[in-house]
C-alpha cells in the first residue's frame, strides 16, 4: 500500500496549511481531496445552532475527503489545522481519469475506505456503548502508545478533545481527575503520564 501512495503523490501537489486555517467546509463542493504529510487536521461537523463537534483527527499521515469526492458530493464534515500541516491535494477528476488508466489507484482508495469505515463503526460503538471514563481511558493507552510512566501530549485542547467524547469539558475535567485519584495517571496540564496501564485498560473495556 506504501508504494502505491507514493506513486499516487505524483498526481497531485503539495500544499500547506496554516494552524487555525480551514482546508475546506462543511457543505462545499468537493472537487479535491488531500493525504497529509505531516501536522494534524481535525474534522469538524456543524450543528443547526452553529456548534462544531469533533469527529475526528487526522494525524501523521493519511487521506482526507477522499469519500466525498470520489461520489461528487458536498464534504460532510469542516476540515481545519490543528496544527501547521503539509499535504498534497489532489483533483478529483485528474484522479479519475488517471484511475481509468490504472484500476489499482481506486483499488488503493477502496481499501483506505473500507478500513475507515471500520474505524467508523468502532467509534460508534464507543460512544454509544462506552461510559466517558472509559472513553477516555482507552483514549489515553491508544495516544500513549502504552509507554509507562512516560509523558505524553494529549496533542489537542481539552474542550476539543471534550468534543471529540461527545461530552461537556467539565465532564472530561472531572474523569481526568477521578482516574488521577484511582492512581492510574498523573495529569500535568496537557501532558498525561501513565500509572498503571492494566488496571487502566481494564477501564477501557
Amino acid at each position: 500500500m506504501e508504494e502505491m501512495i507514493s506513486r499516487l503523490k505524483v498526481l497531485g501537489r503539495e500544499v500547506s496549511c496554516e494552524r487555525g486555517e480551514r482546508l475546506f467546509l462543511m457543505g462545499a463542493p468537493a472537487n479535491a481531496f488531500f493525504y497529509l504529510l505531516e501536522g494534524e487536521i481535525g474534522l469538524y461537523r456543524s450543528s443547526q445552532e452553529a456548534k462544531e463537534v469533533l469527529v475526528a483527527k487526522v494525524k501523521g499521515e493519511g487521506f482526507i475527503g477522499e469519500a466525498a469526492a470520489l461520489a461528487r458530493v458536498a464534504y460532510p464534515v469542516s476540515a481545519q489545522a490543528a496544527l501547521t500541516s503539509r499535504l498534497v491535494r489532489f483533483e478529483v477528476e485528474r484522479f479519475l481519469a488517471e484511475a481509468s488508466k490504472d484500476p489499482s489507484y481506486m483499488e488503493l482508495m477502496m481499501t483506505i475506505m473500507a478500513k475507515k469505515c471500520l474505524h467508523l463503526t468502532q467509534r460508534i460503538d464507543t460512544l454509544g456503548i462506552k461510559s466517558p471514563k472509559e472513553r477516555i481511558a482507552e483514549y489515553l493507552i491508544m495516544t500513549s502508545g502504552g509507554r509507562l510512566a512516560e509523558p505524553f501530549e494529549l496533542g489537542t485542547k481539552k474542550a476539543d478533545l471534550a468534543k471529540y467524547f461527545g461530552i461537556a469539558p467539565e465532564t472530561l475535567s472531572r474523569n481526568l481527575k477521578q482516574l488521577q485519584d484511582e492512581g492510574l495517571i498523573e495529569v500535568m496540564g496537557r501532558r498525561i503520564k501513565l500509572l498503571d496501564t492494566k488496571k487502566l485498560a481494564v477501564k477501557a473495556k
